[in-house]
């Protein structure tokens, strides 16, 4: 099996040649997880105000990884609880990967503020919402 590095990233060749648009975009993966990289590699120069625009960043290089390799964006597959500064429960969250639910902590920097009376579903320090 061959391996290829991009940015801090490793991606499996077979993965890619597996996948809808196979290696049809391969060079624009290469330079999107190497951005992303940069993005995490310079996780501790953003200040409090910036974190939500780089998760927001972030979603927008996950959605541009996933068309292309032909998938359709989708930020229900997007593992937010593993970027920088989020404290949302990680096993909640990754049992339900790939779904509508989200687990969000209140204590979160990040997503603190998505908890709202109207999702709140009795949840000790977090809530679920679901994206439609």
């Amino acid at each position: 099996m061959i391996f290829v590095r991009a940015g801090d990233f490793i991606l499996s060749e077979r993965f890619i040649r597996n996948s809808p648009n196979g290696t049809k975009f391969f060079k624009e993966l290469i330079i999107l997880y190497e951005l992303k990289s940069t993005i995490l590699k310079f996780k501790d120069t953003y200040t409090s105000a910036c974190m939500k625009e780089m998760h927001e960043d972030l979603h927008c290089l996950e959605e541009a990884i996933q068309e292309a390799f032909g998938y359709k964006p989708d930020r229900n597959y997007h593992r937010f609880w593993e970027w920088p500064y989020c404290k949302c429960p990680v096993l909640d969250n990754m049992d339900h990967w790939g779904t509508s639910i989200h687990y969000y902590s209140g204590s979160c920097p990040v997503h603190g503020d998505k908890i709202t009376q109207d999702n709140w579903k009795g949840h000790f320090f977090s809530a679920v919402k679901e994206y439609t």
